[in-house]
């Protein structure tokens, strides 16, 4: 969550990473809006069928977006990413970093909809 404003993104990093275009920030925000909550849906079907290397790859994915998007969900793919590592990975701990991100992911979505571009 952004410290400063009480929000789950934070579009700095986008509006660097675009260098403050509004149309590509826009085309970057709708391809968020579209395909996040088919890659969480993904990933948590690899979770459920205990599919690890379907979840590495949805998770890998799923990183670079939350990243673009400036939300801290990443802090629990990376423990997804660890949890993945180990030989037996906690099918529990997996799901419960899951079921955060899919809360952040909702609060995210929400925000992003709403996001004036003309203030971008």
């Amino acid at each position: 969550m952004n410290a400063e404003t009480n929000k789950i993104t934070d579009l700095r990093f986008l509006y660097k990473f675009t260098g403050g275009d509004k149309v590509k920030m826009e085309r970057y925000i709708n391809m968020f809006i579209h395909f996040a909550p088919a890659y969480l849906e993904k990933m948590e079907k690899c979770a459920n069928e205990k599919n690890w290397e379907g979840l590495f790859i949805c998770t890998s994915l799923m990183k670079s977006q939350l990243v673009y998007m400036g939300m801290k969900s990443q802090e629990n793919l990376e423990i997804i990413v660890e949890n993945l590592k180990l030989k037996k990975p906690s099918s529990s701990k997996v799901k419960e970093c899951l079921a955060v991100l899919r809360i952040n992911l909702s609060l995210a979505l929400e925000e992003l909809k709403a996001y004036p571009l003309s203030n971008a």
